[in-house]
């Protein structure tokens, strides 16, 4: 179980203990979900379950059914020394020799900013990661080089607008720090955006890291 004492290093590596649980759970509901949006003849079918690993983490569990296929995702709320803490698995090179896990941790701050830029007025927080979840459970992401110390930054593209986030290599976590709707982001977010989503030439693009900022990350 995740407790406010543990290193990240020690989060890891508790988080990846559930995966197999958690996946398996995930997969055996898309199953029962799919054959129920069959069954009432529906076009779309989302639902979050709430699932307790033998290791006592409460993950919630969202499931998206629809013409196309099944989206399963997974997420873990916990709490950091500054407060609210959520994890996810991130999947980087998903389906080739050079793919792996990745922990992803967002804070309040995350969103706070989300809840405020789409103007959704919730005030439970649980309605608002459950939202971000549940219209944005696909991304596209981008990297930028990396520094001397092993830390890059990251731009997630989502369908309602673009995270932004730093990796530490060494700990094997991301910590996505804010997000900006499609319809606030600058000429240069968008045309980054696209050439994300296109998988377009890197050398198109610069993007400055700013150092200082990184102690903030993590």
């Amino acid at each position: 179980m995740i407790v406010l004492s543990m290193k990240p290093e020690e989060i890891y590596q508790e988080i990846m203990r559930d995966f197999v649980s958690v996946n398996r759970k995930a997969y055996t509901e898309g199953m029962i979900l799919l054959q129920e949006r069959r069954r009432k003849k529906l076009a779309h079918l989302f639902r979050i379950i709430s699932y307790k690993t033998p290791h006592l983490n409460q993950w919630q569990i969202i499931i998206s059914s629809d013409t196309i296929g099944i989206k399963r995702g997974f997420y873990l709320k916990s709490r950091d020394s500054r407060g609210l803490a959520v994890y996810m698995i991130q999947f980087v090179n998903s389906g080739t020799h050079e793919e792996e896990k990745l922990v992803m941790k967002y804070n309040q701050h995350f969103f706070e900013r989300y809840n405020e830029r789409m103007g959704l007025g919730l005030t439970d927080t649980s309605k608002v990661i459950a939202h971000f979840f549940k219209y944005n459970l696909e991304s596209a992401m981008g990297e930028t080089e990396m520094l001397d110390n092993g830390i890059c930054a990251l731009h997630f593209v989502y369908p309602q607008g673009m995270g932004i986030a730093w990796k530490d290599v060494a700990r094997k976590t991301i910590h996505i720090k804010t997000f900006i709707p499609n319809e606030t982001m600058s000429k240069k977010l968008l045309s980054l955006a696209e050439h994300i989503k296109n998988s377009g030439d890197d050398d198109e693009f610069f993007i400055k890291v700013r150092p200082e900022n990184i102690h903030k990350a993590f």
